[in-house]
């Protein structure tokens, strides 16, 4: 038996059809991903960027301002991308699972 977590499950899998994803399909979801995290970014780097503004103001260093904002931008990103495809493949992935039943 191997430890390896990386290899591919041995179990015999019952249903051996696959799903075929259309560029009708993906286009979608690309698309509900993209507003999502501009959307999202905007907010999240407009209130950590204003957050960070406000720090550097009350620290004394307003010229530091601007870095602090840049670096606020970026701790937001990771999360609202998660976010926006969590969210996109939520809401289209009824869609995908209705077509591979039927």
């Amino acid at each position: 038996m191997s430890n390896n977590p990386y290899e591919p499950t041995k179990a015999p899998l019952a249903d051996k059809r696959t799903l075929e994803v259309s560029w009708g399909h993906a286009l979608p979801l690309w698309w509900s991903i993209t507003w999502r995290t501009l959307v999202y970014g905007m907010l999240g780097g407009f209130v950590l960027g204003a957050i960070g503004g406000g720090i550097a103001a009350a620290s004394g260093v307003p010229e530091k301002a601007e870095a602090y904002g840049m670096i606020a931008g970026y701790i937001v990103t990771i999360p609202v991308s998660m976010l926006s495809v969590k969210q996109a493949i939520s809401r289209h992935l009824s869609t995908l699972a209705r077509e591979y039943i039927q």
